[in-house]
């Protein structure tokens, strides 16, 4: 048996079959977990598998020794209960300083070996125990400070409580809108410790609930848009008045619903100085705010929408001199062209009759 020239042995030209077996299931199963979760972990597995395949994959010392439940050091490896919180390894996550946070749901098939779970990317079986570390208390100076969002580890501030009905924001971490912060109400704590189920608005105008969000993806909603979503209208009528907010300048403009949009929860807007905006979604608007000295409408042109066949009355404002301003009876014939428009006949047209 091949020895280290300062310890005992720590594995034997007969078993080192069985060990690259092992890497090179592990890795398979790393892929088959991570597809359609983590490009990088992904990686992981690819390049495992690659290294594998070469004959350059060599044994380090921990990683060999893990069986014996050893350290590099020959100190004992830590152990883990089912439920615990752990950092695992990552050479992808450079960024994170190369390991990040896990959680153990079980022991893995071999001694020292655990199955455990990445919030938001991947479920990993029978990791060595020389892989992860005791999860450390964040320090001012580290990453995790400044991206968690859970109670004890506040970012700048405004570390979350987790509980229900709370206004959070989460950190988008891949495809285009990667880096950007969503807003959401935690709905419910998630399926594994330090996670969360949080409602978030769809591109329809809809919701939908995001299951075990981890909390180093959360932080509490800046001032900005503090606004509850139960506050928000769960819809609005032909005629409200609303803001939706300038993508050019950032600044809300005032505009009237006009028509209910043709998918779920969106509608058409009239925007004063840019016309009809359609397809609104409802998570782009927000309630008009009153403003101090405004004028009411007067009840008689608030808009509303109308029925063909449906008897009205129309303010005249151009034409003869002697009817202008005056309001004559009509009926709908048809609605017209754009919103808030009608062909009318008119079924009154002496003065004498008003």
């Amino acid at each position: 048996a091949d020895t280290a020239a300062d310890g005992p042995p720590y594995f034997s030209v007969a078993t080192l079959p069985l060990l690259m077996a092992r890497l090179c299931a592990l890795a398979v199963l790393l892929a088959l977990h991570a597809e359609g979760n983590s490009s990088s972990l992904r990686d992981d597995a690819v390049s495992l598998l690659q290294n594998a395949a070469q004959g350059a994959l060599q044994p380090s010392h921990a990683t060999a020794r893990h069986l014996d439940g050893l350290t590099e050091d020959n100190s004992i490896l830590p152990t883990y209960l089912v439920g615990e919180g752990a950092e695992v390894k990552s050479d992808r996550h450079a960024a994170l300083g190369g390991w990040v946070i896990c959680f153990i749901t079980g022991l893995g098939p071999e001694p020292n070996t655990y199955d455990i779970v990445i919030p938001s990317m991947a479920v990993m079986k029978g990791i060595p125990a020389a892989m992860l570390r005791k999860k450390k208390k964040a320090t001012a100076d580290s990453l995790e400070l400044q991206l968690t969002a859970s109670a004890d580890t506040p970012l700048n501030g405004g570390g979350i409580d987790g509980e229900p009905g709370e206004l959070v924001e989460i950190l988008l971490r891949k495809g285009p809108l990667a880096g950007s912060w969503v807003r959401g109400k935690v709905e419910r704590n998630g399926t594994f410790p330090d996670t969360y189920d949080v409602r978030v608005p769809t591109r329809d105008g809809g919701f939908k609930v995001v299951p075990s969000v981890a909390g180093i993806s959360l932080r509490k909603q800046s001032d900005s848009t503090a606004m509850a979503l139960s506050d928000l209208p769960s819809s609005y009528k032909v005629g409200d008045r609303v803001e939706i907010k300038s993508k050019q300048t950032g600044q809300w403009m005032s505009a009237s619903v006009t028509a209910l949009g043709t998918s779920p929860n969106t509608y058409t807007i009239f925007v004063a100085g840019v016309g009809y905006v359609i397809e609104v979604p409802i998570r782009a608007l927000r309630p008009a705010a009153e403003r101090k000295g405004a004028k009411k409408k007067a009840p008689e042109l608030v808009d509303r929408l109308y029925e063909v066949g449906e008897d009205v009355e129309v303010r005249w404002v151009d034409g003869v001199n002697e009817i202008i301003g005056l309001w004559l009876k009509a009926r709908i014939a048809a609605r017209g062209l754009s919103p808030f428009t009608y062909y009318i006949n008119m079924t009154q047209w002496k003065i004498e009759d008003i």
